[in-house]
């Protein structure tokens, strides 16, 4: 039966009814415009024809409109059954709900996108100009071809100054014939013919197939092809990555297999992901984009207003933009790295090759907290570490930037506050009353209930249940058990791993729990099977944090070691230098052009570890497991007893063998080390031994947050008036002469941290050896005009922890200025003035011993025993009382008032030119600083001389005596 349907189709023209079938399914894509090309269109019959046709779509939507949905698609599929639609090509095909997804996930946005295909580019030929003129290289060209032979539609140069011809879009194959004959007419050019192309993967090449085989196998498919890439992966198998015409591609994707060498190996297309480049996410393109928008920021930086070819700054991730930094808990252009805490938990059974041993594992996993139970009390007192009221258990922190504070300690348990996470290490022994260890594991709880934020709670509670162990449940598990319901917290053990084990006898008695928020933050929770050499196992897990966790500052500064000499001399000379700026800007420059950056530093191993422990370890490793897969086959007797085997017993004894080898390697390795070092101190008194002794040793500062940062500033930089320079009479002057400035740089100490400009000493004395004259025209322009740079008055603030102060407190830290070392150079010359005139402009007192030439801390003390000496001398009525009487000015560097140095260098009337640089050096100053998160700022400070500074211990001094 024909439906009214059928009749409009076969009424209607080809491309007529194909609107008309998908006005059919309810969708509205006839626009006018549709009409339009229609109405132009001589097959589709008169205006009037496409009239009564659109009037009869019209009726048959309303009719379907009539009509429930369901009853629509029954209708719809009795007419026009799916599975007759392959096999008809005049109906139309029905969308199906995957090409929509897919419609969708192309154009995000939900814009109307026009119907067009993009453009195919059209073939061209690239000529290499090298170094001739291109002109006359397009001339020979031209020559070589006949005007009537090809056609060209474009004709340009290339970033790299080449030719590029582009041909029409007819010649389809053109390029690789032109390349053929003219470079028959030009033998001395070379061409490349350009295509559209697309990538095809290799893949289960063996480890014996060369670069040569694929190119010969390709060469019987294709013609033209380029291998891009050829690896080799870890397990021997070869991969290729080819690049052909864009048909080519298609057809050798097609066969799927292809024969290379004696094997078929597969082949299949390389399908590129999507990006768009407006948000740097990937699955669609920047049309319809809804995503933040990110053109136009740095790459390299992740900040607006300038381009990556041109930043300066550190490297971060673009993608953690201000609108993702909420949503992903990271700072706003922070780098992507994990926001992780490795976590290691272990029992060391008080021995010393087990504290060894962890400190390697420790860096093997990349560690950031080890919660340990029963550690050696005597290396606890040696290392400073945090424990219990018992010395049972501790916590140790392997990532100094993490920032930790001890908020509970008991008997038996200590929590320390890990950014908003609160961590507990617990240990209760197994040789405790069952009294004691509820007394002890009740106050547990009650501290883990007063502390707020999430919880982790890990260590040995030598207690069993079969929530985590398979051996029968005890009293001391099932008060746990009731605990952990009353608390709400969550046992995160995974498996029933033993966690212990001691000759024939294993169990679980270590666990980790924690509140229920951390729940899906804890993975990877995992018994490693590598040995401790104590009776217990490490565990080790993930805790996923919400704010990143941060990272060491990565270092920054060239690689000296790495330094061309004459490359940076070459360099420095070509710039143009007249101001501080040009000369910082061009001795990067040279540093830039001369030597690499510096990297990230790597963990140094343990001082004992070498190659020859790892390989006993790793054989150590390898018995247990033996002994271990051993043990579980092992079978009960007739009595119902356990029998252990010969071959059992064989690898017990192996294992216990192997283990004492490895400790005996330990020990022999730390011997050794100890002599050498023994050894060194003969040779060098003031060497590593020395420094050992008096903890100069010291890995990089912790990282602090900003809030903490600037409290310790505020204390440790009190705020005072405004200053005002008030400026003298700057006659009369002198010039600084080279040589002054050599004599400067040869008192500048080296293998100094350099200030915020990053530029050494070391270098710094190159520079002045090479450029003197534009040194001096700097330094000549400073004091001529008495004001000291602006840009070498801005400090790095480095902050060093007291040892016995807590973290937390303001005055537990010990500020150090980094300077640049262009501006320590000028604080030198400044100096040498300044003592030269000293002498006569009232000079010092004989008994200011500190920061003086010649004189030393030993020879005020002996200038006070001197003293108590003399007054002692004498019978009992003649001899005089002597007291000793020590003062301790409190921050006493940084608070110095700058007022009062220039009133007294006025006092003791220095040249006006002396007046105005000092007054100047002082004014203005600035402190950098940068927290955990590498965020950056800038504080005015308003009195005090920076510590590390060259000038600052002469005018205290004078300020002082004054």
């Amino acid at each position: 039966m024909q439906t009214e349907k059928d009749e409009v189709t076969e009424r209607t023209p080809k491309r007529a009814k194909r609107i008309v079938a998908v006005e059919d399914k309810g969708t509205n894509t006839s626009t006018g415009g549709e009409k339009e090309q229609l109405e132009w269109d001589d097959d589709l019959g008169t205006e009037t024809d496409w009239k009564e046709v659109k009037s009869k779509g019209k009726r048959v939507r309303q009719k379907e409109k009539k009509l429930p949905y369901a009853t629509q698609m029954k209708e719809k599929n009795k007419e026009n059954p799916i599975s007759n639609k392959k096999n008809n090509n005049e109906n139309a095909q029905v969308p199906n709900r995957s090409d929509k997804q897919n419609k969708e996930s192309e154009n995000p946005g939900g814009r109307k996108l026009r119907g067009k295909k993009p453009m195919a580019k059209p073939e061209a030929l690239l000529v290499e100009v090298k170094n001739r003129d291109a002109t006359s290289v397009l001339k020979e060209v031209k020559l070589g071809l006949s005007r009537e032979e090809v056609v060209f539609t474009k004709v340009r140069k290339t970033r790299k100054g080449d030719i590029l011809l582009e041909l029409e879009d007819a010649k389809k194959g053109g390029a690789s014939q032109i390349r053929e004959k003219i470079g028959e007419i030009c033998p001395n050019l070379t061409f490349r013919a350009l295509k559209e192309s697309a990538d095809v993967i290799i893949r289960g090449l063996d480890v014996t197939v060369e670069k040569q085989e694929v190119e010969e196998a390709l060469r019987q498919k294709v013609k033209e092809f380029r291998i891009k890439s050829f690896w080799e992966n870890s397990y021997e198998v070869k991969t290729a990555i080819i690049e052909l015409p864009t048909e080519e591609a298609k057809k050798l994707a097609e066969e799927k297999k292809i024969k290379i060498g004696w094997m078929r190996v597969s082949v299949a297309l390389v399908v590129h992901k999507k990006r768009c480049f407006r948000c740097l996410e990937y699955g669609h393109i920047s049309i319809g984009c809804p995503g933040y928008d990110r053109s136009r920021i740095c790459y390299n930086c992740g900040t607006e207003g300038h381009k990556a070819k041109d930043c300066n700054l550190e490297r971060t991730c673009a993608w953690n933009t201000k609108r993702e930094a909420k949503k992903r808990g990271v700072e706003a252009g922070s780098r992507a790295l994990g926001s992780d805490i490795k976590v290691l938990q272990i029992n060391l059974d008080r021995t010393r090759v087990a504290h060894d041993l962890l400190a390697v594992t420790a860096k093997e996993h990349k560690i950031d907290l080890a919660i340990i139970a029963e550690p050696n009390k005597k290396i606890l007192e040696a290392r400073d570490w945090v424990t219990d009221c018992r010395g049972d258990v501790s916590l140790v922190i392997f990532n100094n930037s993490i920032q930790t504070k001890v908020v509970a300690r008991g008997n038996g348990f200590i929590a320390m506050k890990v950014f908003e996470l609160t961590v507990y290490s617990c240990y209760f022994s197994p040789n405790n009353r069952y009294e004691e260890f509820e007394k002890d594991v009740s106050e547990l709880f009650e501290s883990i209930e007063s502390q707020r934020g999430e919880i982790v709670v890990a260590g040995d509670f030598n207690a069993a249940s079969n929530v985590w162990s398979t051996k029968t449940e005890n009293a001391r598990g099932r008060l746990i058990m009731e605990l952990l319901a009353s608390a709400d917290m969550i046992i995160v053990n995974r498996g029933f791993s033993p966690t212990f084990q001691r000759g024939s006898k294993n169990s679980t008695p270590d666990i980790t729990f924690v509140s229920p928020g951390l729940t899906h933050k804890i993975s990877e929770w995992q018994v490693l099977d590598e040995d401790s050499l104590s009776g217990h196992r490490y565990i080790k897990f993930h805790i996923l944090q919400k704010e990143m966790k941060p990272t060491t500052p990565r270092p920054i500064g060239w690689r000296l070691d790495k330094l061309e000499q004459p490359v940076f001399e070459c360099v420095l000379k070509e710039q143009y230098i007249n101001t501080p700026d040009e000369l910082v800007a061009a001795t990067r420059k040279a540093c830039d052009k001369a030597m690499p950056k510096k990297g990230l530093r790597k963990k140094a191993p343990v001082y004992w570890w070498n190659e020859k422990i790892r390989e006993i370890r790793e054989i150590c490793t390898k018995c247990r497991r033996k002994y271990t897969r051993q043990r579980r086959k092992k079978g009960k007797n007739n009595f119902g007893i356990v029998e252990m085997d010969q071959t059992e017993n064989k690898l017990r004894e192996e294992y216990k063998s192997a283990k004492l080898v490895l400790q005996l390697a330990i020990k022999k390795s730390k011997e050794r080390q100890w002599r050498e070092l023994c050894d060194e101190v003969d040779r060098d008194t003031w060497g590593l031994g020395y420094k050992i002794v008096t903890k100069k040793l010291r890995s990089s500062p912790p990282s602090l947050n900003m809030d903490l940062i600037t409290s310790v500033v505020d204390v440790l930089f009190p705020s005072h008036n405004e200053f005002c320079r008030i400026l003298s009479d700057a006659s009369p002057k002198v010039n600084v002469a080279i040589e002054e400035i050599m004599k400067a740089a040869q008192s500048l100490k080296l293998k100094k941290a350099p200030g915020p400009d990053l530029i050494c000493s070391e270098l710094v004395k190159i520079a002045i050896e090479v450029i003197p004259e534009k040194v001096k025209t700097v330094i000549d322009a400073a004091f001529t005009s008495g004001i000291f740079p602006s840009a070498w008055k801005i400090a790095t603030l480095v902050l060093l922890k007291k040892t016995n102060k807590p973290a937390d407190d303001p005055t537990g830290y010990r500020p150090v200025c980094l300077l640049d070392s262009y501006g320590k150079l000028m604080e030198r010359v400044l100096l040498n003035r300044i003592e030269e005139l000293l002498p006569d402009h009232g000079g010092l007192s004989c008994h200011q011993y500190g920061f003086r030439k010649g004189r030393s801390t030993i020879m005020a003390i002996q200038k006070v025993v001197e003293i108590a000496l003399k007054a002692k001398l004498g019978t009992r009525r003649t001899r005089k009382l002597c007291a000793l009487i020590c003062l301790d000015v409190r921050n006493a560097f940084n608070s110095a008032s700058w007022k009062e140095i220039i009133l007294e260098l006025r006092k003791r009337q220095f040249p006006g030119y002396i007046q105005n640089m000092v007054g100047s050096y002082l004014e203005d100053r600035y402190i950098k600083v940068r927290d955990n998160t590498r965020k950056e700022k800038i504080i005015k400070v308003s009195c005090g001389v920076p510590q590390g500074s060259i000038l600052g211990p002469t005018l205290w001094n004078i300020l002082y005596d004054g």
